[in-house]
């Protein structure tokens, strides 16, 4: 099932029915996510969801992105569209 999701409220219960139990902090940045977060069945995400995510993201679905969208992945992030505002940066540690 394909979902928009507009904002950060409609986010989070996304991802709850998803069994992701995201906190603000994670929401934002500022708390890391250590674990896999397959958001495939999103076409939106809201602003200022900027997780930093230690494992893979997908947002295969979207069909658009915020601009400020900033995500940091250790790990595979997988869209499925190309964006040109995007930027990765591959590093090996």
């Amino acid at each position: 099932m394909t979902t928009r999701s507009s904002t950060k409220d409609e986010f989070l219960k996304y991802c709850k029915s998803e069994s992701y139990y995201l906190t603000d902090e994670q929401f934002s940045g500022k708390e890391q996510i250590k674990y896999n977060l397959d958001l495939s069945g999103l076409t939106k995400i809201p602003k200022g969801f900027n997780p930093v995510v230690v494992g893979f993201l997908s947002l295969s679905g979207l069909t658009s992105i915020p601009k400020g969208f900033n995500p940091i992945v250790v790990g595979d992030i997988r869209i499925t569209y190309e964006f040109d505002y995007i930027k990765f940066i591959n590093f090996e540690i």
